[in-house]
Order: C-alpha cells, then structure tokens, then sequence
C-alpha cells in the first residue's frame, strides 16, 4: 500500500480546495456582457420610451408608470417598482421586459432587491431569473419542444424564496417551484440574488443551475433537461415582477413596493 508524502497530500488537499471553491463560489472572472446600476440616471418616473433607449436589446417593455428612479441611502440611485393595491398580474401589478444577450450555454445573472417597509408577501409574486426565449415559456405554456424555458424567481408566503422554473420535463400544470432552502425574504434588508444556470448538453440530462443569496449557496440543481436539440440556449434575463398567480386573493391590501440595484449578466 502506497503512502502519501507529504508533498503529494498538499497536492491533493489544494486540489479538492480549488474544486470545492469553484462549485460553491458565486464570482465569475469574465466581462460583463450586460450591467447596470442606475447611477447616472435622473431622479423620476422610468418609462418604456426610457427602457427602449436605455437598453437596446429588449423587444418590448410593460412599465405603465410603475417604474421610477429614486436616491437610495444605501446603494445609491436604484430603480424602484410599484405594485398597486389589489393588483395581480403584469397587467396590474409591477411591470416586465425581456432583455436579450448573445445565446450562449452558461450565464450569471446578479442583482439587489429590497422589500421596503410595510411590504405585504401575500400568496407571492414574481421576481427577475434567467430564460430561453423570455417570456415564450410562462403564464403556463409548457416548453413540450424544449426549445426555450424561464428560470424567474419568486416570494411566496411569508417571504419564502424560491425559483419557478417552465422547463421541458415540467412535472406541474403551472411552473415548478424550487424552494431556496428556508429563506425567507424580510422587509427592510437588502438581498444580493445570484443565479448560474448552464444548459444541457444535446440528448443529456447534465443541466445546472445555481442560486447564492447574500453569497450563500442555497441551490445547486444538477442533472436535468433545459433543452432537447441545440435551440434552449440561455440568451436573456426575463424581468417579470408582480403579484400572482391571477386570482384576487394574490393581491396586495395596500400599494407596496421593491427596489432593485446592480444588474449584471456573465459568461
């Protein structure tokens, strides 16, 4: 039987150190092909014409004078989104726009939100995630070709945190929910979310995808389906946020409202 010197176990100890940093770490050391920090934007309401102009590379913005720029004691200027009293839906409530980038087969998206004070949970509504075709796959159409999907996340019930994933293999009539350990969202309190997802590779079950909070890891999903063919690639951030689920029950009392901060997509 062999023994290590002592040379060949430092080895092998800074190896399964470099290994376990890589699968756990949230950084990524690559260019941001996208980011955005609100910084030198003026004060006030932030409007589709406004999107359009910002961001080339979405296709469509539902805003409805529910996005505004404000100073934020702690970050700065931030984007803050209202969600009216008794709203659901994007109709109603927040707003959505897709922000495309290159198709590719890895991405990290990173940003901030905070619940401001008195904000209501209610039954849970939408936040921000990585997709495949944006807004192709939600509102309960079903990736059956598995050639797009939409990875948001999500508040429920008393804050709890979760990713709602439209994928090929769905096993739900809506979205399947995948909870983010036991985090809670609370009001008051800034959150760094950060998401890696990679696409399988063609006629595999090898996907991953990854969520840090606050730079603690709370999901690492491996071995499943995005895709089925070479379409699936991950090639926008889905900025979908309302209240719902669609029936009135979701609904805030009371208007509330999130603020979001530092967007940054990456290879």
């Amino acid at each position: 039987m062999k023994i290590c010197t002592s040379h060949s176990l430092t080895l092998i100890l800074l190896l399964y150190a470099h290994s376990y940093t890589y699968a756990n770490s949230p950084t990524t050391n690559t260019q941001p092909v996208f980011s955005e920090h609100f910084e030198n934007l003026p004060v006030g309401e932030f409007t589709e014409k406004d999107a359009h102009g910002r961001w080339n590379s979405i296709k469509w913005a539902q805003l409805l004078g529910r996005f505004e720029i404000i100073n934020s004691n702690e970050q700065g200027k931030v984007l803050r989104v209202k969600y009216p009293a008794k709203g659901v839906g994007p109709g109603e409530s927040g707003g959505q726009f897709p922000l495309y980038v290159a198709p590719a087969d890895e991405y990290t998206l990173s940003y901030k939100l905070y619940f401001e004070e008195k904000f209501e949970f209610k039954l849970g509504g939408k936040l921000p995630g990585l997709s495949s075709g944006a807004e192709k796959y939600s509102g309960g159409i079903h990736a059956t070709e598995g050639d797009g999907w939409s990875a948001r996340l999500m508040w429920r019930e008393e804050g709890q945190a979760e990713v709602y994933l439209y994928y090929v293999d769905n096993p739900e009539q809506w979205g399947h929910s995948i909870l983010l350990d036991d985090l809670r969202f609370e009001t008051g309190k800034w959150y760094e979310i950060r998401q890696r997802i990679r696409v399988n590779s063609i006629g595999k079950k090898d996907a991953q995808m990854q969520v840090w909070v606050n730079d603690q890891m709370l999901l690492n999903k491996q071995n499943f389906r995005l895709r089925i063919g070479d379409a699936g690639q991950v090639d926008s951030m889905y900025f979908s946020t309302f209240f719902g689920g669609n029936q009135p029950n979701w609904a805030p009392d009371n208007d509330v409202y999130i603020r979001f901060d530092d967007f940054i997509i990456q290879k």
